[in-house]
Parts: structure tokens; C-alpha cells; sequence
């Protein structure tokens, strides 16, 4: 009878009888009776440990997935390096060097049973969903430590190591190889019934990488139903794409006074419809059972106590799908709201994550690297000669003596009458106004405007002027009309004829302007024609910046697009810009933004700049 040491495990060999698991509490005992019933562990130049060994499971790398794999350690309660266990390892002790360590026994059972509970083996690569069971419950155990973080950009950038990629006979684009690997990503997440964020950039084609995607199902499964929900703006450019780069299946829009209210009827293999609709024929739409459910623009969602997002996370689906540059604009509760969409329960209760996260860049660093696994969010920057360079041209312009005066004169007299919230709104829109209205303060962007439109014409080039009040839009429109070709998309614009007023204005040889209300024209159009872009009202919200400027500078731009953020120094606007920037800060942690109303902190600042004191500085 001897001890045989196999790695780290020490076993008993009897006689012909094998190997034998000894338990530590008998080595203990046989040890404090001087090796009366087993041998000595000095007949294999052990000592024995004066203290346990804790076990530890840990997520590494792994060559079989882009998952990783658990692998379990022993560590000693005095320190030094862990000991990594065998996947053949059966004895509560080990050995480490030359001590024998007995484990924790309590604390190595309550490991085992965690892993058992939740279905994951040691030793092998994980799958998607076993990744994310670890990630969620595993997190916050002190004797887990999560040495690798799968991160959605890495896979999508190494996809072909691990996805065979297909394509479906009715998908007919030519995608850019990003856009391949961006779609390879959501097949592989819905295969394994994981639900996803594709929060792409701006003009990165994240709508072809999503259709791509539903052929990739609808070729496994020829009954497949998908249930499109965006804003009404963007159901022609849907149904615009879905003709370029499919072919074989029928797309039902869902929408107007005519649409059926009978779910039988709805056969198709994907419907398109809209945020409001939804709101009103839940109760037939809930009667499918969608294999995707994808929502555009998904911060529609981020309220979380909205009748609209509530709806919405009722409708019975397999996989869900948010697609939105801009996931989470206001607080770290929109993450909550889109996760919970995506995956039910996956960040806790609303009441638990707010107990938890902050708004703040500590919690939003944190919560960046536990929803990575589900976000897949690439920039411009990140796609490497595939676009023309993006030229941004910050202007800010002093207002003269009197103006300066007259901005403050107001700015008490509104902060009187309407408070800090309502004087920034009525200052705001003083400084739109042009010379004809009484009220204006300046004429300096609109001079500046012409500086560029002037520029843009001797180019025989294109651009975009985001105004936000109908009175700026129809003074630029009259200013300009005898110059140029002039075009404007406001509200007033019925939504069937907004793509006949891009087309034209795209169509023309020549330089034109097109004068878009942000809210209209800031999102979801495809406006490569222009390569200017001039942003004639100052936002709160960077997001909105982005997707108008994203409107030239997408895929499919064939030029270098110069945008233009002019703003009247010392004044709201300045803070403005001041506090874009600012909230960039959070946007490179987790997409955050601003849902356009500022907080008290920024009524104080807006208001405490005085372009009187800066004259002369």
C-alpha cells in the first residue's frame, strides 16, 4: 500500500486493486495517530498543510470556443500561485508542492453546486448562453473570477474561426466583408436563442446586416415569421431595402386605416409596422408566436414604464433584436429597458439595477463590460478605409456690443416670466431668428450659412441645413431659392412623399440644399448625395448630432463630408456644445446620450454665461 502523486492529486495504490480516492479527513486522522492505518505522507516527502485550500473557478480563453471555458483551482489560505485541477480531479485535497492541502470542504461544495445548478461543466468551451448564465449569476461569487470577457466586436472581427458563414439564395447584396462578419454575429446569437443589440454607427448598413440575417433564418425555416417594428419615418426605407437585397419572399406592411385586423391572415414571412401601430393592435400581433421580433431606432424603448415598451416585451417572441446607433440616451435605466427586451431578467429587476448603477461613468464602465457579450457597436474608426474621411468644423461666433446687451437684457426678463427652463427655450429660439422678426438678437450664423452655401456652390456640391423652426427653415428657403435648388423636409411633409423629396433633390446635376427638421430628417434616410452638412440649431444631444451628419457620411459616400456646428459664443448655445462634448466622455463606456431635456446643473451653467463679460477678454 503507497500514495501514487498524479499531478496535483495524491491516490492510494492497494495491492492490485487500482487507485483509490482517500478522503482528506481520513488522511487528517491517520496523520495525527502517527500513519497507524495509511502511510505516512512522509513516504512521499509531503508535509502537511497547517491551513485549507479554497476553491476557485475561473473563465479563460479557450481554443474549442469564443465563449472561453471554466477551468477550477485550488488555492491556498496562506496565498502563493493556484494550483489548476485536472478534469480527472476526484479528492477534496491536493498537492502543492511538497504540502498536502485539504480543501474547504463546505466552500468546494458550494461551488460544485453552483456549477451544477446552472448546467456547466469544467473543461471544456462554453456556449453562448453558458457564457452569459456565468456572466450573470457567477459575477459577484468571491470564488469566481472571469479572467476572459467575451466582447462581440472581437467575435464579429474573428467570426470565420468559429461560424461557417452562409449565403441564403435569397439574399442577392454584395456586403462589405464588416458587414458579413456583423451579420454572422446575429445569426450565431439567434441560433442559440440569445437576444442581441446591433448598435452599429451611423451609415454602417446596419439594416442589410439585420435582412441578411432574416434570410439566414427564413432559409432554415421556410415558415418563419418576423415582426419589424420601427418609426413611420423609416417603413420605405425598409421596404426599399428588403427589394434591393432579397428576393423570394413577400413583406406585408402593417400600417394605415386598411391593415387587417384578423392574425390569420398575416402569412407573410415578415411584417413591417410601426411603434404606434403596435400600441394599438397588440392584442392581434401578440396572438403570433414571432421567431424575431427586431426593433429600429430601439431607444424607442427606453422608458421603462412606458405603455409602448411594456407592450412591446409582451409580444411572444423566440429571438429579439434592437438595431439603434444610439442605445441608451438619457440614463443607465435605458440599458436596463433594451437589455430587457433583448434578454428577459439578464440585468435583474428594474428596482435591483437601480439599486446597483448610477449615473455615473464608474457604473456605466462597469455595465459596458457586462452587456458586451450582447452589443455589438462598431464606429466609423473602426472600419479602416471603408468610408471618406469626416471633417468637423466647430464656428463659434461672437454676438456684437449691442447684441451681447440685448442676449442679457432678455435673458432676465424670460428667466422672470418663465423660469431657467423656460428662458433657455425662449432664448434658444431667439437666437433662430433672422433680421425680419422683431425679436432677433443676430444675423451671424445666417451669415456664416452663406460664407458656406457660397463654397458649396462654387464646388457644384450638395448640402444639408438641419434647422429646427419653421421660421429659420423659411428664411433659409427664401434666401437661398434664387441661388440654388432649394428642398424641405419638415413634418408638414406626408410621409409617402419624404423619399420623392430626397430623390429629387439627390437627382439634381449640380449643387442644391436641403432643409431637414432634425426630428424628420435626422434618422434612418440614406442622403449620400450631399457631402456638406450644416447644423443651423444647437442640440443637447450628441446622439442627434451624430445621426444627422450620418445622413451624408455613410456607406455609399463617394467624397470627403465637411460638417459645420456653428454656435454663438458665451451664450446657451456655447454650453451646449460644452456639455456635447462632455457626454461623449460616457458615450466611449456605453452608448449615453440625452433625451434632449437638460438637468438642473445644466440650467445653471446655460444661464451663467455672459457674452457681455467676454468682450474685450
Amino acid at each position: 500500500m503507497r500514495w501514487i502523486i498524479d499531478g496535483h492529486e495524491m491516490l492510494l495504490q492497494n495491492g492490485n486493486e487500482g487507485l483509490e480516492v482517500i478522503p482528506a479527513q481520513a488522511i487528517w486522522e491517520n496523520e495525527k495517530s502517527g500513519g497507524a492505518c495509511l502511510p505516512a505522507l512522509s513516504t512521499v516527502g509531503l508535509y502537511r498543510s497547517r491551513t485549507v485550500a479554497s476553491l476557485i473557478c475561473r473563465l479563460e480563453v479557450s481554443d474549442e470556443s469564443p465563449f472561453g471555458e471554466l477551468k477550477l483551482y485550488f488555492q491556498k489560505a496562506s496565498g502563493g500561485p493556484a494550483c489548476a485541477l485536472g478534469a480527472s480531479h476526484r479528492s477534496n485535497h491536493l498537492v502543492c508542492g511538497h504540502e498536502w492541502v485539504p480543501a474547504d470542504e463546505e466552500q468546494a461544495k458550494e461551488v460544485l453546486d453552483a456549477l451544477d445548478a446552472l448546467s456547466l461543466q469544467t473543461g471544456r468551451g462554453l456556449s453562448a448562453k453558458e457564457y452569459m448564465a456565468c456572466v450573470r449569476n457567477l459575477i459577484d461569487k468571491s470564488w469566481y473570477d472571469q479572467a476572459f470577457s467575451y466582447d462581440a466586436k472581437l467575435w464579429a472581427d474573428k467570426s470565420d474561426v468559429f461560424f461557417e458563414s452562409k449565403l441564403p439564395g435569397t439574399f442577392t447584396a454584395n456586403l462589405a466583408d464588416y458587414q458579413v462578419r456583423g451579420s454572422d454575429w446575429l445569426t450565431m446569437m439567434a441560433e442559440q436563442q440569445l437576444g442581441m443589440i446591433l448598435g452599429d454607427g451611423m451609415g454602417l448598413g446596419k439594416t442589410v446586416q439585420v435582412i441578411k440575417t432574416i434570410c439566414d433564418l427564413l432559409a432554415e425555416k421556410e415558415d418563419g415569421q418576423v415582426l419589424i417594428v420601427c418609426p413611420s419615418a423609416l417603413i420605405e426605407n425598409w421596404c426599399r431595402e428588403f427589394s434591393k437585397f432579397t428576393t423570394g419572399f413577400e413583406i406585408r406592411r402593417h400600417v394605415g386605416a386598411n391593415r387587417t385586423g384578423n392574425f390569420r391572415l398575416i402569412r407573410e414571412s415578415v411584417v413591417l409596422t410601426t411603434y404606434d401601430v403596435v400600441a394599438r393592435d397588440y392584442a392581434m400581433l401578440g396572438l403570433i408566436n414571432w421567431d424575431y421580433l427586431v426593433l429600429d431606432e430601439a431607444q424607442y424603448i427606453k422608458n421603462p414604464s412606458a405603455k409602448r415598451t411594456k407592450t412591446l416585451k409582451e409580444i411572444p417572441k423566440r429571438v429579439g433584436i434592437a438595431v439603434t446607433g444610439t442605445p441608451f440616451e438619457n440614463h443607465l435605466t435605458d440599458i436596463w429597458s433594451i437589455v430587457d427586451f433583448c434578454l428577459p431578467g439578464f440585468l435583474g429587476t428594474l428596482s435591483e439595477f437601480e439599486a446597483r448603477y448610477g449615473d455615473d461613468e464608474g457604473s456605466a464602465r462597469e455595465l459596458g463590460m457586462i452587456i458586451r457579450p450582447l452589443l455589438l457597436r462598431r464606429r466609423l474608426c473602426d472600419i479602416p478605409n471603408n468610408l471618406p474621411e469626416l471633417q468637423q468644423i466647430e464656428m463659434p461666433i461672437a454676438l456684437e456690443e449691442m447684441e451681447a446687451e440685448d442676449y442679457e437684457a432678455r435673458k432676465k426678463i424670460y428667466i422672470e416670466e418663465a423660469g431657467a427652463l423656460g428662458a433657455i427655450s425662449k432664448l434658444k429660439a431667439d437666437l433662430s431668428k433672422y433680421c425680419t422678426d422683431p425679436n432677433f438678437i443676430s444675423v451671424g450664423k445666417y451669415d456664416y450659412l452663406n460664407t458656406v452655401v457660397d463654397e458649396v456652390i462654387s464646388y457644384g456640391e450638395k448640402i444639408i441645413v438641419f434647422a429646427e423652426t419653421y421660421a429659420s427653415i423659411g428664411v433659409i428657403e427664401h434666401s437661398y431659392s434664387d441661388k440654388l435648388p432649394v428642398f424641405v423636409l419638415t413634418g408638414q411633409v406626408a410621409q409617402e412623399d419624404r423619399q420623392a423629396i430626397i430623390d429629387q433633390f439627390s437627382e439634381v446635376s449640380g449643387s442644391a440644399m436641403l432643409i431637414c427638421n432634425p426630428v424628420v430628417g435626422g434618422a434612418g434616410l440614406n442622403i449620400t448625395a450631399a457631402n456638406h452638412v450644416f447644423h443651423f440649431a444647437c442640440q443637447w444631444n450628441p446622439a442627434k448630432i451624430d445621426q444627422a451628419d450620418a445622413r451624408a457620411h455613410r456607406r455609399g459616400q463617394a467624397a470627403p463630408v465637411t460638417t459645420h456646428y456653428p454656435y454663438y459664443a458665451s451664450t446657451i448655445e456655447e454650453f451646449m456644445w460644452d456639455r456635447v462634448q462632455d457626454k461623449r466622455g460616457l458615450s466611449s463606456q456605453v452608448v449615453v446620450g440625452n433625451d434632449g431635456e437638460p438637468d438642473c446643473g445644466d440650467l445653471i451653467g446655460a444661464l451663467s454665461l455672459d457674452p457681455t463679460r467676454s468682450k474685450g477678454a
